[in-house]
């Protein structure tokens, strides 16, 4: 009941016959759930994928490079979900100098966490892979390898990642605060990352997130817009958009 009442009984108007990609953010779901969710039913509306990867942003000092959860279930309060261990072998197999199989990685990183139980409740059957991208220049060509082994329709992408960090516990005011602060992340700050996001500039991703501190999970950001472009993706689609404030400015 507390998952479903984020999720919309459908999305109108989607014109595209089919979905093979998505962002998502994952600030918890008190604040990020309704855009989570509205993301999930869209995909949802438009593929039947068997497994979906997911690539995953960085908060732990324990990932080197692209790490992979390789084999086994993760477990939620919805129960088990499996990961796919033959697509992830493939994947692994790829480049060793991109990908490496590290579950330690995963284990006190939530941005993947939180997305899990949505996948279960929309997409009961489905495996997943899970994937953590870091912010860095290879970011893009770790998409680009996977889709060579992870093809829609039966594979679809998703990647998690929250957006502009602002205020002062993250040390970041740079146009003070109140309205005018609010206004400059949504008009200005989150506005360009996500101009790029719809045209699939996945190589300038990581780059305009290290340069503006308007994305925290760039690398998966850039790793699933590469995704979609090698599986002859041109532009992606603005489904919703929405800060913490929006949804409660008490306690923001």
């Amino acid at each position: 009941a507390e998952l479903a009442k984020y999720i919309p009984e459908q999305i109108p108007d989607l014109t595209m016959p089919d979905l093979i990609a998505g962002i998502v953010p994952h600030a918890g779901w008190f604040y990020s759930g309704a855009t989570a969710g509205k993301v999930y039913r869209a995909l949802q509306q438009k593929s039947k994928p068997k497994t979906i990867v997911l690539f995953g942003a960085v908060h732990t000092a324990d990932v080197d490079q692209a790490s992979i959860w390789p084999k086994g279930k993760w477990q939620t309060p919805l129960g088990e979900i499996e990961v796919d261990a033959d697509l992830a072998e493939k994947i692994l197999a790829l480049d060793s100098n991109l990908l490496e199989s590290n579950e330690r990685g995963h284990l006190y990183e939530h941005s993947l966490e939180v997305q899990v139980p949505f996948i279960q409740y929309l997409f009961p059957n489905t495996k997943i892979v899970p994937i953590l991208v870091e912010p860095c220049s290879a970011a893009s060509k770790i998409g680009e390898a996977v889709a060579q082994v992870a093809k829609p329709p039966d594979v679809i992408a998703i990647a998690s990642s929250d957006m502009t960090h602002y205020g002062e516990r993250f040390g970041f005011t740079p146009a003070g605060m109140g309205k005018k602060a609010l206004d400059w992340v949504k008009e200005k700050n989150d506005r360009s990352l996500i101009e790029l996001m719809q045209k699939l500039a996945a190589d300038q991703i990581v780059e305009e997130a290290c340069k503006h501190h308007n994305a925290c999970g760039s690398g998966a950001i850039a790793a699933v817009l590469s995704f979609a472009k090698a599986h002859h993706r041109t532009q992606a689609h603005l489904l919703a958009y929405t800060t913490s404030w929006d949804v409660d400015p008490e306690r923001t």
